[in-house]
């Protein structure tokens, strides 16, 4: 990104409206939803004191050569306890940081032609401006910039060792509004310790990732270290911070938070993130993240993770109106290995728009209770909605052109899929492993067998569409595995492909199917009950009771014959209640 479109992004005028583009794409949140929701302030602004200390009256200069941090730090000192420290245009030349343990001082430039560039090396973990233990502190309309040197190679990984921009240690309602912060390899916006209160809004932060020259980088894929555009490493815990209007690029990792309440991160453009996520939160207890657009990352766009070091359920976690592409994966919700029982509680994922990316688009794990409602899924490596272990609502998503399946879903409860509209799923699995399981639209299993009692998918009016020539891998339109309860109702199969019932099904009434083959007995018979309209249905080659069957039976209870033929019988109706009862054969077909 060059300075012209820092500019622009600076520019009130000309900034990018998120909102209107997410209205245009047709992608407003999803109608009638209850949600929990992040409750978040922004940080109390820190007063604009009367008394205003310019950092050249207290010997900077400004001209780029002269070393102004002694001026700097003079200037500071003055204002502590209540003033605001003024920077006029210049580039003000910094060695070391700048340390501040005052509260109620702002330090305000005159847009971002008031330039601070750090100027010497060997100060890692550091930052121009560091702020300790201090309250009601801001920093506004300044530019920054790092050397961009700072990354070195140790263990065959990157890691972090530069300066920040602006550091908080330990503070409480802080502000960073309006600022320019460039070539930070440490970060752009860093804080260490819990923060409570904080507003980081309409600033522009490009890391070195993106640079040229002689620099060692730009920064590799997967490459793993501290160097966040906004956040912290650590999960110490936080409370209310806004992250808003933000365009950042160019850092390892975009966004990042640890746990806490209330973290609301809105209206941010993200892109060119080479190294790791553009947004990574260490379990958030109440999170909002909404209305962003993220782009062109090397891994997920937004991950939310347990890790091992907060093991804690994750709850009030809603993700909304994001426009998501260029990237691994959309949306991940993520445990680490070493996390055994935590998991996400009650998450609204709902109204974004995923497309383009190289493996899921929305991606779940441990989730009880959750909403996956409204969202748009298009073009994906892998999976579409991979729901790995997940209980809750799957509802009006759009989920087309996926290479694996449109839904994968591993139930440990009740799961109520509906309105959902899945085209051209399965479209290669090609090479892929356990490619069997990867060949359905729809796929619905238990893993867990402590999972008690019988998880079930309600499906109501989803639609299975193949609008392109069906590839030659796709096996079944719908898959349940053994363990597992599936209740259709109005289903829409417009695939030429049938079921798969390995577990119950509990109810059949489709709306529409091209097919209705349940003639494979390895899958049907004997058992593989079918419920419906108030009397249970199955199919099979002999009546339940020359199978052997030991369910109890109601008269009027109907065994199909899997396999009909000509002037055989169509089926067999149970005639007397039992365990299975007294069955007659149907009259036989014509000839």
């Amino acid at each position: 990104m060059g300075d012209n479109t820092m500019d622009q992004a600076h520019d009130p005028a000309k900034r990018f409206d998120r909102k209107r583009f997410l209205r245009i794409g047709g992608i407003g949140a999803a109608a009638s939803i209850v949600a929990p929701a992040a409750t978040a302030h922004a940080a109390p602004a820190a007063p604009e004191s009367t008394l205003v200390f310019n950092v050249k009256d207290f010997g900077a200069r400004g001209d780029g050569s002269f070393d102004d941090t002694p001026g700097i730090a003079a200037a500071v000192k003055a204002a502590a306890g209540g003033g605001t420290v003024y920077f006029p245009p210049g580039d003000f030349q910094v060695k070391g940081e700048i340390l501040i343990q005052a509260d109620n001082i702002v330090l305000r430039g005159a847009g971002w032609a008031s330039r601070l560039t750090q100027t010497d090396t060997g100060v890692a973990g550091k930052a121009i401006l560091r702020f300790a233990n201090a309250t009601g502190v801001a920093v506004r309309e300044l530019s920054f910039t790092g050397r961009g040197t700072e990354h070195v190679v140790l263990d065959g990984n990157r890691k972090y060792n530069g300066v920040a921009a602006v550091r908080f240690d330990k503070c409480t309602n802080v502000t960073v509004s309006g600022c320019r912060i460039a070539r930070h390899a440490g970060g752009g916006i860093r804080w260490t310790g819990s923060l409570r209160g904080a507003l980081f809004a309409d600033n522009t932060i490009t890391g070195i990732g993106i640079a040229n020259g002689s620099d060692p980088g730009p920064i590799g894929a997967k490459d793993n270290n501290n160097d966040f555009a906004i956040g912290q490493w650590e999960s110490s815990p936080n409370d209310n911070i806004v992250i808003r209007g933000n365009t950042i690029s160019g850092h390892c990792f975009g966004i990042g938070s640890g746990h806490g309440n209330g973290l609301v991160i809105s209206d941010n453009v993200i892109h060119d993130i080479p190294g790791q996520h553009g947004m990574y939160l260490s379990a958030p207890g109440g999170a909002q993240i909404s209305g962003n657009v993220i782009r062109k990352v090397a891994l997920n766009c937004v991950n939310v993770q347990i890790a091992s070091s907060v093991q804690e359920d994750v709850s009030s976690l809603v993700v909304s109106d994001n426009v998501l592409y260029d990237a691994a994966a959309g949306v991940v919700l993520n445990i680490a290995s070493e996390v055994p029982k935590a998991g996400f509680r009650q998450p609204v994922i709902v109204g974004n728009s995923v497309r383009a990316v190289r493996e899921y688009g929305i991606a779940v794990n441990r989730t009880w209770n959750g909403s996956i409602i409204g969202n748009t899924v298009s073009g994906t490596g892998a999976y579409g909605l991979l729901l790995n272990g997940f209980s809750g609502t799957v509802r009006d998503n759009t989920v087309q052109n996926t290479n694996w399946n449109g839904l994968y879903v591993d139930l440990i409860g009740d799961t109520y899929s509906s309105d959902n509209v899945f085209t051209d799923c399965a479209m290669n699995t090609t090479n892929a492993t356990a490619a069997d399981r990867l060949a359905f639209y729809v796929n619905a299993v238990k893993t867990d067998p402590e999972i008690t009692p019988q998880p079930v998918l309600h499906s109501d009016s989803d639609l299975l569409h193949a609008a392109s020539p069906e590839p030659s891998t796709l096996r079944k339109c719908l898959h349940s595995s053994a363990g597992t309860g599936v209740f259709l109702r109005g289903l829409v199969n417009r695939t030429s492909k049938p079921w798969e019932f390995k577990g119950e099904l509990l109810h059949l009434d489709f709306a529409y199917s091209r097919t209705a083959d349940f003639s494979d007995s390895a899958h049907l018979f004997p058992s593989t009950p079918v419920h419906g309209r108030g009397r249970r249905e199955l199919y099979g080659l002999r009546d339940p009771k020359t199978a052997g069957m030991a369910g109890s039976f109601q008269p009027g209870d109907t065994c199909w014959h899997a396999r009909p033929t000509a002037g055989g019988t169509p089926g067999w109706i149970c005639v007397a209640a039992g365990e299975p009862g007294e069955w007659k054969a149907m009259a036989p077909l014509a000839v």
